[in-house]
């Protein structure tokens, strides 16, 4: 008995019992009553209808069988809790495995721009978790498989061949439920090339990582390129939803708005979206949200570890090697330029580092004293920078929604947790 109590992880009870609280107050509170006519919960709601297929229809065409049976309020809430779940094992576990500080080791994983962004009241029921879980899975099976063939020792043609058409079902299945997956492709590609070519040869990883990118980019081409949806497919959607649900409202901000948007459209909201957009404030919540990564480099926490299989054949290049590992992870940010939900952007990215620090470092079993007894000044500036960060950013799902993503003025974190607190009764009487 005494052994089983041992082997319990305290911090990640604590953690996830945190998670799933945060998750329960916002959904609950800030988006039960307000449904159907929430923008977040018509997102989901975006299905195929009458036999046309249209972007991101797959969870709704799902959600809509489910109706009215299992309506869409709760099964919607179940899809993004398990979704959550599953990223932050995969991260705490991660985080874990590199024996980082509690201090640190709890600011990286309540950043705001990690899960508390996802939990965020304005943003708790956007599909990007969806995404960021589906590349999860996918970083799971591209590991699975190959240790798995590894210990099976099966033909390697054939080994090849089922493992792209599974991968190739799997990003479909996701890129359908969520098209913004494509933004994690390159760091995929670059997982694959460093696991594969622990068991085969450099030369085969990269065969094998080049044409997973190529299925990617065809997929990503056809399901949303010549899928895009028009006047008529959204009609036929609104029939759909009038049906189950004929108090549905659509404002002036709808999915639909963005579904049906010509070239010309698009200019004019970039246009609008640019001019309200201050870059300062970008480069101030990217350098507040990376601050945990580079103490943690900059105190030797963690060492670089490539296995010997790359390390050998790219001696030479070790430095490009590193510079398109990072590439790829600031990949969400190259397109920005193009789609302005800078929040988005800066979230994904973070995410990307995480993964990063997971795959290609391990704790540094070799730190003297003096590494070990970090500052005072130190650490007062990591969780002033935090507290900071946590009180100021609003994450808004694009720059546009008040012109800028800081508000010195209005601190939402204490607001909202008051809120919560001072109506605790309410929440027994949500689901009514």
């Amino acid at each position: 008995m005494l052994s089983f109590f041992k082997k319990i992880d305290l911090l990640k009870i604590v953690f996830l019992l945190v998670i799933t609280s945060v998750f329960y107050m916002y959904s609950n509170l800030y988006y039960a009553n307000c449904f159907p006519n929430c923008y977040a919960w018509k997102e989901f709601m975006i299905k195929w209808s009458h036999g046309e297929m249209i972007r991101r229809g797959l969870l709704g065409s799902f959600f809509y069988w489910l109706e009215p049976n299992f309506p869409i309020k709760y099964s919607v809430t179940i899809v993004v809790y398990s979704c959550l779940i599953i990223c932050s094992n995969y991260i705490y576990n991660c985080l874990k495995r590199l024996g980082l500080p509690v201090w640190l080791f709890i600011s990286i994983l309540f950043s705001p721009a990690l899960f508390l962004f996802n939990l965020h009241p304005s943003l708790v029921y956007k599909k990007d978790i969806i995404a960021i879980a589906g590349t999860v899975i996918l970083l799971s099976y591209i590991n699975y498989y190959w240790n798995h063939h590894v210990r099976q020792n099966n033909n390697l043609q054939n080994s090849v061949i089922v493992f792209c058409l599974i991968y190739m079902y799997i990003y479909t299945f996701f890129l359908l439920c969520y098209e913004v997956i494509f933004v994690f492709v390159p760091f995929i590609c670059i997982y694959a090339i460093y696991i594969i070519s622990m068991h085969h040869q450099i030369k085969i990883a990269i065969k094998i990582s080049v044409f997973l990118c190529f299925i990617s980019a065809f997929l990503f081409l056809f399901f949303t390129i010549l899928y895009i949806g028009d006047q008529k497919i959204v009609l036929n959607i609104l029939g759909d939803w009038s049906i189950i649900y004929p108090n549905l409202k659509l404002g002036q901000v709808d999915p639909f708005n963005f579904l049906m948007m010509n070239n010309e459209h698009l200019k004019v909201w970039h246009h609008y979206i640019w001019e309200r957009s201050k870059l300062w404030e970008l480069v101030l919540v990217y350098i507040l949200m990376i601050l945990p990564l580079i103490i943690i480099y900059k105190m030797k926490l963690v060492t670089i570890c490539i296995h010997e299989g790359i390390k050998n054949a790219h001696n030479k290049h070790y430095y490009i090697l590193m510079a398109v590992v990072l590439l790829s992870v600031h990949f969400p940010l190259i397109l920005s330029v193009v789609a302005f939900d800078y929040g988005r952007w800066l979230i994904f990215c973070f995410y990307l580092m995480i993964f990063f620090l997971g795959l290609f470092t391990k704790r540094n079993k070799n730190l003297n004293s003096k590494n070990k007894k970090f500052s005072l000044f130190l650490l007062l500036l990591i969780w002033c920078a935090t507290f900071v960060y946590l009180v100021t950013w609003q994450p808004y799902h694009w720059a546009g929604d008040e012109g800028h993503l800081i508000n010195m003025n209005e601190y939402y974190v204490f607001s909202n947790l008051y809120y919560f607190y001072s109506n605790m009764s309410n929440l027994f009487l949500i689901f009514h």
